[in-house]
């Protein structure tokens, strides 16, 4: 039960910290630059999104394995992996076309 009440405790004084630090951000640091450090956070963010998926399409590409090599997963625009996304070749060549579609294969 202490250990709860302590895990409870950190857990309010990090969300006070994290309320007085994004006020007094908001003092020091103009409002423009707080947005141009979003937008360049959600760029950074695409771009690492978009190597890891070129890196997993490469590894996909070199599968030589038969039915049963794993699939690397193909990321969405929402860092998410498609629910019908294949996890095997097998997988994959059993897919209809529509399914490709929804699976982010198209």
């Amino acid at each position: 039960m202490k250990s709860g009440a302590e895990a409870d405790i950190a857990r309010q004084v990090d969300a006070l910290v994290a309320a007085q630090v994004a006020e007094l951000l908001k003092v020091h640091i103009p409002e423009e630059l707080q947005v141009e450090v979003a937008r360049q956070e959600e760029w950074l963010e695409e771009i690492q999104r978009d190597l890891r998926n070129s890196e997993n399409r490469r590894a996909n590409a070199m599968l030589r394995d038969g039915e049963s090599a794993p699939l690397q997963p193909i990321y969405k625009m929402d860092g998410t992996v498609a629910d019908k996304f294949p996890s095997t070749l097998k997988e994959l060549f059993e897919m209809d076309g529509e399914s490709r579609q929804r699976s982010g294969l198209g």
